[in-house]
């Protein structure tokens, strides 16, 4: 598959450019058999759950689909993983749903993750989203090649990324972009893990 090739024939989705775009980014490492986690899975399995909620759990199914790859999405409520069961639909071969808490998984996977899309909890309680979502960075056993954090605010990151993207960047990552509500960014294997 050609990178070209990923905006054109990929899923619909509410975050559909952005998820393409860090998909692309990912492609263009060249990394076979890509390993994807998602944290907070796809919540509503109605059409119109694709434009509110996203549907990335089912972009990501269909990437690993079309390279071999593998898909963890990882969500405490058993209510969205039996949507995301639902929305995954024919790439369901490539995803685990894994019903647990994100912060007690990430230090049981041995892989190292390729492109990891934080997409956690969220809502009225800031503080609580950006402290889960730094424990979260915190958890992995490895940096992951990419990093894709939804609902965040230019330029202080805030609500999800608030206090996990300045740690990050300050670990050695580098920012790629910021588009909307979400930013990419990219682990440089030249730096010390």
């Amino acid at each position: 598959m050609k990178t070209e090739h990923i905006h054109l024939l990929a899923p619909a989705s509410g975050r559909r450019d952005t998820l393409v775009a860090a998909l692309e980014a990912l492609h263009e490492l060249g990394v076979e058999h890509p390993y994807l986690v998602e944290i907070g899975t796809s919540r509503d399995p109605t059409p119109a759950g694709c434009l509110a909620d996203g549907w990335g759990t089912r972009m990501l199914g269909w990437y690993a689909s079309q390279t071999e790859g593998a898909v963890v999405s990882i969500d405490p409520a058993w209510k969205a993983c039996r949507s995301a069961h639902q929305v995954v639909g024919e790439f369901a071969s490539w995803v685990t749903i894994r019903q647990e808490y994100a912060e007690k998984v990430l230090p049981t996977l041995s892989r190292r993750i390729d492109l990891l899309y934080m997409d956690g909890p969220h809502g009225n309680d800031y503080a609580f989203s950006a402290r889960i979502h730094l424990e979260f960075y915190r958890a992995l056993r490895c940096k992951p090649r990419l990093v894709l954090f939804d609902d965040i605010k230019d330029p202080t990151f805030g609500v999800k990324g608030t206090l996990a993207v300045p740690a990050m960047i300050a670990d050695g990552y580098e920012l790629l972009w910021v588009r909307g509500v979400q930013a990419l960014l990219r682990w440089s294997d030249k730096v010390a893990a």
